[in-house]
């Protein structure tokens, strides 16, 4: 097993972050953490590296943008400054939302705290990654990166400014109780404020788009079985990447609303993050309004073969509201959403 303090974490995290399928090398004898352009290590013909301790090197492979996205999402919501949200709401929107993040941030006071707390959340994912390649214990890796979550949360409450802490409750230790491909179910023994024992569940999992697809004064829904509550359910159109693919969230609802309802749209609008249980689980929702629509046949998963969609106005949708016909909690929350922004 390797020791995490040998290893640049913040730089592994980062390349765990990228796009590219070869970003880089861990030298597990050094901790050594080495960029890759292409796959190959800048300078690697140099001489200056032992060509036999390339061959024992773990190739690092990118893991997609989705959670440093989900980085930038969470720092903007905590940010106070009027003038500064609608500039950072502003970079956030579209292709190339990385570059106007940073540029915005790093341009401002709160540069350095952005710093802290995108290096404490890429340490978390390269502790979790070292711990699936098996490089480090599982058991010190939770723990760690627990800790880091604590860390994290500190920080947001740090910009936030008012004064509540965000992380009240200690956690002493923490283990995977179960995962699969979709999700992991965490269990933390913690220490309340008062110092009284506790034991919380989290289940873990990708965060996932909604999209409101509007036009003609209404919406379009789509119905289909929901297994864990065994009935059917009309609802917005919604879903995230399959486990091993990535990329952004805003490329995740076009391709959604694709799949599910084979429309396509020539305006999109963020509209905002829910939380859907934040009792249970640490999973987000990002919201869209998709607008300009262009029919088209769906492409749907498996799971999806019996989903119909359908367009309703917007009289239809909140009577189905009220009588309890509509029932599914990002669906309601989002229809507020829209009507609030």
């Amino acid at each position: 097993m390797l020791d995490p303090d040998r290893i640049d974490l913040p730089e592994l995290g980062r390349l765990l972050d990228s796009r590219d399928w070869r970003a880089g090398f861990l030298d597990p004898s050094t901790g050594e953490v080495w960029p890759a352009i292409d796959g190959v290590v800048p300078g690697l013909d140099s001489g200056d590296i032992d060509e036999e301790a390339v061959e024992d090197w773990v190739p690092i492979n990118g893991q997609g943008s989705r959670e440093a996205y989900a980085d930038m999402v969470a720092f903007a919501d905590a940010v106070r400054d009027p003038g500064l949200i609608r500039r950072i709401a502003d970079a956030l929107d579209g292709p190339g939302a990385f570059r106007r993040f940073r540029n915005i941030v790093l341009d401002n006071e709160i540069g350095l705290v952005w710093r802290r707390f995108s290096d404490t959340r890429a340490t978390e994912r390269a502790l979790k990654w070292l711990s699936v390649e098996e490089l480090l214990d599982r058991e010190t890796a939770d723990l760690r990166r627990s800790q880091l979550r604590e860390q994290a949360d500190a920080i947001l409450d740090e910009i936030r400014g008012d004064g509540r802490s965000a992380t009240p409750i200690r956690t002493l230790s923490t283990r995977v109780a179960y995962c699969n491909p979709w999700l992991s179910v965490r269990e933390d023994q913690v220490e309340f404020a008062d110092g009284s024992p506790g034991l919380y569940g989290v289940v873990e999992c990708a965060d996932f788009a909604l999209i409101i697809p509007a036009e003609e004064d209404g919406v379009h829904l789509v119905e289909q079985f929901r297994y864990a509550t065994g009935e059917r359910s009309w609802e917005f159109p919604s879903g995230s990447y399959p486990p091993g693919e990535s990329g952004s969230v805003e490329e995740m609802a076009a391709r959604e609303l694709a799949e599910e309802t084979g429309l396509t749209a020539a305006t999109w609008r963020r509209l905002g993050k829910i939380h859907p249980n934040n009792g249970t689980t640490s999973q987000a929702c990002h919201v869209f309004l998709a607008t300009g629509l262009t029919p088209g046949e769906p492409d749907r998963e498996t799971p999806e073969q019996d989903m119909v969609t359908q367009h309703f106005s917007r009289a239809e949708v909140e009577q189905m509201i009220r009588e309890g016909v509509v029932i599914d909690g990002p669906t309601i929350a989002a229809y507020a959403l829209l009507f609030l922004t």
